[in-house]
């Protein structure tokens, strides 16, 4: 239902229980067991689940602002677990 309030494909969702935590990528598992029984916040982002070999990593860009440096949002990337630095620092300039 809550694609369809949406108007969007289900597949094409993912769920987390806050914004910018993890995916909850095992659909197997209970609402209990996903630790949202009890929690009264559910947060629905757009694009598909990572598969469970894979995690959201969110780029950031540090820019110089007058004295200091800050951070600021750039992109999010999917990244598997066993790829290496090098890897994700080539796939990062694809």
């Amino acid at each position: 239902k809550i694609a369809e309030q949406l108007g969007l494909d289900a597949s094409v969702l993912h769920l987390c229980r806050q914004h910018k935590s993890s995916q909850l990528k095992d659909e197997a598992k209970t609402l209990r067991q996903a630790g949202l029984a009890e929690s009264g916040v559910l947060h629905v982002g757009h694009g598909a689940p990572c598969s469970p070999d894979e995690s959201m990593l969110r780029i950031s860009l540090f820019v110089r602002e007058k004295e200091s440096y800050k951070a600021k949002e750039a992109f999010p990337l999917a990244a598997r677990g066993a790829a290496t630095v090098r890897a994700l620092r080539e796939q990062l300039v694809e």
